[in-house]
């Protein structure tokens, strides 16, 4: 029996791909890999018993997903890094030329990073002078960027990267793009770490979905410090902040 479901499900995907699945066939399908004898049947429904729904297996920590009976332990390694593996396709895809120039790359390339993730995290981008990516680190996973050592490190990173600009985004799971007085606070403080450095915090996006919003163009924080104070390194390149339709 258990040969033949197999077989059945391979049958499924290879006329239609997945979208023809049921949830629990999915899972089946993507178990068959890590377990090659054994029924994948009743890991896939007690998988979904635990967690609820497909979204909520990919987003599941690989402890949590080894709870589950009969989870195996690569499957468990693999299956949280999927998503992970998907943003990191479609940051390289969200850029043109490994470079982010304006508000609206940085926005696509937040999004595809974070836009999804259900609880709020920050990315710091690091550019040469000319706009190319360095590389991005995430930096935490539930707060903002609000703590001195947190802040350190990126100016810390930038240094280690010899990077010419930083831009910071982080997403809002509420899907309210409006950044919080903590956002504009920890964003100014870091500016003016940055600053003395020769390295131009270049902007702060929050995104959500596909709308955004841009510290340096909606002025959340510059009119204290200075207009143009994200810049008061010298930026390396021209940045455009103005908010556009990111869809085009």
């Amino acid at each position: 029996m258990g040969a033949g479901r197999r077989q059945r499900v391979r049958e499924k995907v290879h006329l239609n791909g997945i979208a023809g699945l049921a949830p629990h066939e999915i899972l089946e399908f993507m178990l068959y890999p890590y377990v090659p004898q054994k029924d994948t049947v009743p890991i896939a429904h007690a998988l979904l018993d635990e967690f609820g729904t497909l979204d909520n297996v990919l987003h599941a920590t690989e402890e949590a997903l080894l709870t589950v009976p009969g989870m195996p332990k690569l499957a468990a390694l693999t299956f949280p890094q999927l998503r992970h593996i998907i943003a990191r396709a479609a940051t390289d895809a969200a850029v043109d030329r490994g470079k982010i120039t304006d508000a609206v790359s940085a926005a696509k390339y937040f999004n595809a990073m974070i836009g999804g993730e259900k609880v709020e995290k920050t990315v710091a981008v690091f550019l040469t002078n000319r706009g190319k990516i360095i590389c991005a680190r995430e930096l935490n996973s539930g707060t903002p960027v609000e703590t001195d050592v947190e802040i350190r490190k990126i100016a810390s990173a930038a240094l280690n990267t010899n990077a010419a600009a930083v831009i910071l985004g982080h997403n809002h799971p509420s899907g309210d793009v409006t950044p919080s007085e903590a956002d504009i606070s920890s964003t100014e403080f870091l500016g003016k770490m940055l600053r003395p450095l020769g390295v131009a915090l270049l902007d702060h996006l929050v995104v959500s979905g596909n709308k955004y919003h841009s510290m340096l163009r909606g002025g959340s924080f510059r009119e204290r410090v200075g207009r143009g104070s994200l810049n008061e390194a010298g930026a390396p390149f021209t940045y455009d902040a103005e908010e556009k339709d990111m869809q085009k």
